[in-house]
């Protein structure tokens, strides 16, 4: 059985904290449950490259898979059906600092 490593990064654990206990309860048992490496039980869309959604009743989760280390980039409430322009870019933004800083610590 694989076990991911898990970074959270700052916005994504201030967005999931600040949500009614149920919804925080949801999202980290299929955080988990990516961890473990099931990752078909999760209703993930992948929205640019490597760049993913979990969705999780109205609540999105931005995550990436790198190396063996899942990182949730950030987080929102969608309600429109397509993701806003602005939470992609900010997702790619956040990423490729996220791979910057990567490649200066190895």
């Amino acid at each position: 059985m694989i076990k991911l490593g898990l970074q959270f990064l700052n916005q994504a654990t201030n967005f999931i904290h600040s949500l009614p206990e149920g919804d925080q309860l949801k999202i980290a048992m299929e955080i988990e449950s990516m961890r473990q490496g099931d990752f078909e039980s999760a209703y993930i869309k992948t929205l640019r490259g490597p760049i993913k959604e979990l969705i999780s009743r109205k609540n999105r989760i931005i995550f990436c898979l790198e190396g063996s280390t899942l990182y949730i980039l950030r987080g929102f409430t969608k309600k429109s059906m397509k993701t806003p322009r602005r939470e992609l870019e900010a997702s790619e933004r956040i990423y490729s600092l996220l791979m910057e800083q990567l490649r200066q610590n190895k």
